[in-house]
This record gives C-alpha cells, sequence and structure tokens, in this order.
C-alpha cells in the first residue's frame, strides 16, 4: 500500500458502519459510498435472458418408499428438494454477505461445481442443485474484479480491490452478523443505483459468484441431486518453531 494512503478508505468505512454510524450515516460514509457509485458503471456487467446460473441447497426431500406394481415395497428413494424450497424466500432468509435478515436475494454461481462448494458440503453430503435462468437482461456490479477495469487512480483501483477482498473472502464459522453490515449496506446501495445483482469471485469454486435482487428475475429449472464424493483441503504451516509448554 502506498505510504501516502495511510487509511485504507474501505476499511474507515467498515470500522464506523460496524461500530458508530449505520442507520443514521455520517457525512464520511455518504461520501464514501457516493464515490463508489460514481466509479461502479466502470465495473458492469450483464447478463442476457436465458443464461444459465446455478443455486445448491444443502439436503433433500425425505426419503420416501417406492412400490412395486403389485404395490409391495421396492426400495427407498431421495427426492431433490421442491421448486418451493429452492426458490429464495424472505420467510426464511438469514443475514448473509449481500443481504440483511429478512430480505431475500437470489444467490447462485456461474457453474453448479462452484454452486455447491460455496455449502461447503462435507463427505458424503447430499445436495440439491437447481438450474436458474435469467428472465431479461441483467446488469451487474463486478465487485469481485473478475474482468480487469479502467480505474482513474491508483486510490481507485485499491478501493475497489478492496470491496473486492471484502466480497470473495472466505466466512469463517464465527462469523458475526455485524460483520456482514459494509457488504451489505454496498450492495443496498448498488440496488438503489439501478443494479440488478453483483458478482464475485469464489474462494471455493472455480466459477463466480452471482447475487440478484429481484427473485422475478430468475426462473427456477430443473432440479437434480449432488453428493459431495470427496473434500480436501491443502495446508500450510505458519512459522518454523513449536511453540513449548
Amino acid at each position: 500500500m502506498p505510504r501516502a494512503w495511510l487509511i485504507n478508505p474501505f476499511r474507515d468505512y467498515a470500522d464506523r458502519v460496524v461500530g458508530s454510524f449505520r442507520f443514521g450515516q455520517d457525512q464520511k460514509t455518504r461520501d464514501f459510498i457516493e464515490s463508489v457509485l460514481a466509479t461502479a458503471e466502470r465495473s458492469k456487467r450483464q447478463i442476457e435472458p436465458g443464461k444459465k446460473s446455478w443455486r445448491a441447497q444443502l439436503g433433500h426431500e425425505d426419503i420416501v418408499s417406492v412400490v412395486d406394481e403389485n404395490g409391495d415395497w421396492a426400495y427407498d428413494s431421495i427426492r431433490p428438494y421442491t421448486a418451493e424450497r429452492m426458490t429464495a424466500s424472505s420467510r426464511f432468509v438469514k443475514n448473509g454477505r449481500v443481504n440483511p435478515v429478512g430480505i431475500a436475494y437470489w444467490y447462485c454461481a456461474t457453474d453448479p461445481e462452484t454452486a455447491v462448494a460455496e455449502m461447503r458440503p462435507w463427505q458424503g453430503a447430499v445436495l440439491t442443485v437447481a438450474e436458474l435462468k435469467a428472465t431479461r437482461n441483467l446488469r451487474f456490479v463486478d465487485c469481485g474484479d473478475t474482468h480487469p477495469i479502467a480505474a482513474d487512480s491508483d486510490l481507485e483501483r485499491y478501493v475497489w480491490d478492496s470491496i473486492s477482498e471484502a466480497f470473495s473472502r472466505s466466512v469463517a464459522p464465527g462469523t458475526f452478523d455485524v460483520d456482514y453490515v459494509p457488504t451489505q449496506m454496498l450492495a443496498e446501495a448498488f440496488r438503489m443505483k439501478g443494479f440488478d445483482g453483483i458478482q464475485y469471485k469464489s474462494h471455493l469454486g472455480e466459477g463466480i459468484n452471482v447475487v440478484v435482487f429481484d427473485l422475478s428475475a430468475f426462473a427456477l429449472g430443473k432440479r437434480q441431486l449432488w453428493t459431495a464424493k470427496r473434500v480436501s483441503y491443502e495446508l500450510e504451516c505458519h512459522g518454523d518453531e513449536m511453540q513449548e509448554c
């Protein structure tokens, strides 16, 4: 980071909205959001009608018994979740990286493998994967730096790199709801500006994560069951010395 930028503008904004001002935004917060909105057009992406995305959920419908032509038990079967269960709903939605509790958005990915990986399945886990199709042309803000954008200055580039990192980084299991506030507020500002959603890099899959604000912008297609056959980790030891008791 250049020495002239002693304060990360995004981190300064995030610290304020988490710990000081949120609903009643102070002037510095408003100025930061306005500066991001002013440059958001340079990171605009589009999805054309009919373009496919994929949504995954851990689990499946309850086991059902299948009978033969005589009405006798033949075998047990599991089915994908229903279309209703795979549709985003404000009744069940919790706090997320992009949405606050009670406001439902479509969370999906550009390929089914990434959608499944984002669920962090364990080995042997069964998931329902649904195909989604865009019902109209959609305008997105690229919050994951999945394509280079033309920034007017190094500072602008630095701010968008920080936004990219905030949206893309993996969320720890013990994450507090308040930690989502900075990205939720930016996403809502993009929505009010007229964008249909955001996209950002996945650190768990090879594809791109996509979030759509308007639930009618996607039509749910076929649903399939997937099983996590293998889960692997790449580990690295930090430091060379072992601490003695």
